[in-house]
């Protein structure tokens, strides 16, 4: 069989029969929970969730971190209290929107890990890649 599509040329060598034509199809019983088991793909995804997690974790933290630092650092600089509103302003509610934003992200996040590993290895986040360490480090991948 030939096709031509304008200059490129393709052509398809028809085959009737294969070598193991003849044979019963093969029923691969293996279901996801076991291919993504044997394979390193799931505990890729749940590392990179806690990762994920850290970080979502530290951006949430870190505003109300540095207010603090800053705050006493102006008490240390001054010899005194400093002034600090007690209402919210426009820049407060949105630091304040982005902060429970990166919280719920860090939540979400590690729920997510816990679930996935849960469900494939039967432990929590942390156990599976202590025992997918340990796996790869006892195998030969020669």
């Amino acid at each position: 069989m030939e096709f031509r599509l304008s200059r490129i040329e393709i052509s398809f060598a028809v085959q009737e029969s294969c070598d193991n034509f003849n044979e019963p199809e093969i029923s691969l019983k293996s279901s996801l929970r076991t291919v993504l088991a044997e394979s390193h793909v799931s505990d890729v995804a749940i590392a990179a969730l806690l990762l994920h997690s850290l970080n979502s974790a530290f951006l949430a933290l870190w505003l109300p971190i540095s207010r603090a630092a800053t705050f006493i650092c102006t008490a240390i600089a001054i010899l005194d209290v400093p002034y600090y509103s007690r209402t919210l302003n426009a820049v407060d509610r949105m630091q304040l929107t982005e902060l429970w934003g990166n919280f719920i992200s860090a939540l979400s996040a590690v729920a997510s890990a816990w679930v996935l590993s849960r469900w494939i290895h039967g432990v929590g986040p942390i156990r599976s890649l202590t025992l997918s360490c340990k796996r790869l480090t006892r195998s030969n991948h020669v």
